[in-house]
């Protein structure tokens, strides 16, 4: 199926019906408070139902019973994550009961945590990097119509000191892609980010231009879907089981993507990375017989206790460099990971890239590295990379396999022919 030439149509002479509102209760922690009132506020300018005990909870009523009784009435609940809400066992309670009752529950990404596990599988609305994206997709899902500005003098305002509403965010989203969006070419003639600057980020049109064989469905978030990939309706992208910056994660796929060989007719070459990720380390293994390549990195969030291992296609990789490129070194930029077992998803702020996980178990790289290896030796990285540049001339083009022989006082390089 197609995303992209897909159209919901209804029978003539019938008009689809209106979708309903219905009341959002907030399940937050105190120390959110700025945000959560700020949200509130604003939804409730621009007509959404919400519930939030700061602002509902008129005076007299007693706060337990009155929390209680909206939670229970509510059918839908907005989950604030940040790290205090998530360690907060009234936010714990108040998720619990409504997973228990069947009430539709929002996850509301406001700061980088680690995801409770029962709220991993659902969708969530993005808050971190873009407040009026995100008040704009939060609209849509509470079923709430665009309004226009009553006060035109008003709406020229800072957006805290005027509630925003659903024609503002769409304004603002609107005007800050016009301003980011670079000349118009041919779909088929850009094929690399050489021409991308980073204040492009956000144009969806620079990122179809890249990923010509990919399918890309516009939406909240955009979706990036690997050739060959269909789903019978749109995929829900999880939670990230881990984030980490951008940044670092493109220096992890540029160090290791380069021991995925190219493809040769007739050769079998293992093409997919291993992405590992146990307690606060993650590791990115790349391998194609002949090389091998390492790196690990540490987060500042625990991940799970059991090692979490999923096959990433070489072609993942290669789209994850394109990805990745188009960002500067900003490290609030910052990439999610997750899986559901067939898929895995790389999210980042309101894009997520989707490809299929191979099936196949990675070789056995621990088995060939060096065990209680105490020599130590340092050289100077300039002299070393010209030695291994010339000592690679003569080494098999193949494997491009280089010897290194340590000596008392001095490292030799060998590179060994094919006709040897």
């Amino acid at each position: 199926m197609d995303f992209r030439s897909s159209r919901l149509t209804c029978p003539a002479g019938r008009q689809p019906l209106p979708p309903q509102q219905e009341t959002a209760f907030f399940s937050y922690s105190r120390d959110d408070s700025e945000f959560v009132l700020r949200l509130a506020e604003d939804l409730k300018a621009a007509g959404a139902d919400v519930w939030l005990d700061q602002l509902d909870i008129t005076p007299g009523q007693r706060w337990a019973r009155a929390i209680q009784e909206a939670l229970q009435s509510s059918p839908r609940v907005l989950v604030v994550l940040s790290p205090a809400s998530v360690s907060s066992t009234h936010v714990e309670d108040e998720v619990n009961f409504a997973i228990e009752e069947r009430k539709t529950v929002i996850p509301v990404f406001y700061r980088d945590c680690k995801v409770p596990f029962q709220l991993r599988p659902l969708q969530y609305i993005d808050f971190r990097n873009d407040y009026a994206l995100g008040l704009r997709v939060m609209l849509k899902t509470l079923c709430v119509k665009p309004q226009s500005v009553a006060n035109p003098a008003a709406a020229a305002t800072s957006p805290r000191s005027s509630p925003v509403t659903a024609t503002d965010a769409e304004a603002q989203l609107e005007q800050e892609r016009e301003s980011k969006a670079p000349a118009e070419q041919p779909r088929s003639t850009l094929r690399s980010t050489e021409d991308l600057r980073p204040s492009t980020w956000y144009n969806e049109q620079a990122i179809e231009r890249i990923f010509t064989d990919w399918t890309t469905f516009p939406g909240n978030p955009f979706l990036i879907i690997e050739p060959g990939v269909k789903f019978d309706s749109l995929p829900f992208v999880p939670a990230p089981l881990v984030t980490l910056s951008s940044s670092t994660f493109r220096t992890m796929v540029n160090r290791t993507i380069i021991a995925l060989a190219p493809e040769k007719k007739g050769e079998f070459r293992f093409d997919c990375a291993l992405f590992s990720l146990k307690g606060r380390t993650i590791t990115l293994v790349a391998t194609d017989g002949h090389r091998l390549a390492i790196i690990e990195y540490a987060v500042e969030a625990e991940g799970p206790r059991d090692e979490v291992t999923v096959l990433v296609p070489k072609s993942a990789m290669g789209a994850l460099q394109k990805f990745l490129a188009l960002l500067d070194s900003d490290e609030r930029h910052r990439l999610g990971f997750s899986s559901d077992g067939t898929y895995q998803f790389f999210s980042l702020e309101n894009y997520a890239l989707i490809c299929r996980t191979p099936n196949g178990e990675f070789p056995n790289y621990r088995a060939v590295l060096p065990h209680e290896n105490h020599l130590r030796t340092e050289v100077d990285s300039a002299e070393l990379a010209g030695a291994l540049q010339r000592a690679g001339l003569l080494a098999d083009p193949n494997s491009r396999c280089v010897t290194i022989q340590l000596k008392p006082g001095r490292v030799e390089l060998f590179g060994v022919p094919t006709s040897s």
